[in-house]
């Protein structure tokens, strides 16, 4: 689902034409965030530091308890559908 989302915000004709849509506008800012969230698991820094449990937990607390009302309806409706269960494979 990520790396379909990021296709979509990726495509620079697409986003001329429907970028200013509030839905694709919160999108591209959510996953931005899970692009540095994947970022950060990838960093030696996590990696040795075992922190990679701690930082996938907060991200799927932060996406279960505290994204209530912040996004796009039909944002949130995917965020809880498909992303509270990611894999957090990277989209870059």
């Amino acid at each position: 689902m990520a790396k379909g989302l990021q296709d979509i915000i990726s495509n620079q004709k697409f986003m001329t034409k429907n970028g200013s849509n509030d839905f694709w506008q919160q999108d591209k800012t959510f996953i931005a965030q899970r692009n540095k969230v994947v970022e950060a698991l990838n960093s030696p820094e996590v990696k040795a530091a075992k922190a990679t449990t701690a930082l996938k937990q907060a991200w799927i607390s932060y996406l279960q308890n505290d994204t209530s009302g912040l996004w796009n309806p039909q944002l949130q409706e995917i965020i809880d559908r498909y992303f509270v269960n990611d894999s957090l494979k990277g989209t870059m």
